[in-house]
């Protein structure tokens, strides 16, 4: 029964990453529309962006914008502004992939 439930672990929303030109402002915002608390502002050395958090029941949503040249900077020169990662965890997964123009993480 122990083995079937490690197996069976349902995958859980962590963060959806969207790229912005200026996570500052765009955050703000949300947190008035929506009344979600901002956590404190962090860099993500390997997306080479600044990013602040809201919480949301079920998955946080994160606003990242460059601070160099890196995955985010690339998004926003390709794709513009949007959503451009979701972070899922899982304790059986570990994996990175890209599809359909966005990266999926599994943490």
């Amino acid at each position: 029964m122990k083995d079937i439930e490690q197996i069976n672990n349902p995958l859980k929303l962590q963060e959806l990453v969207f790229a912005v030109e200026n996570g500052e402002v765009i955050a703000e915002k949300w947190s008035q529309w929506f009344q979600l608390k901002k956590k404190a502002p962090y860099k993500d050395k390997k997306l080479k962006a600044n990013c602040i958090s809201l919480e949301l029941e079920g998955c946080n949503l994160v606003f990242a914008s460059p601070y160099g040249q890196g995955e985010i900077s690339r998004i926003l020169e390709h794709n513009g502004e949007g959503p451009c990662l979701l972070k899922i965890a899982n304790n059986n997964i570990v994996l990175e992939k890209e599809m359909f123009g966005g990266y999926y993480q599994f943490v």
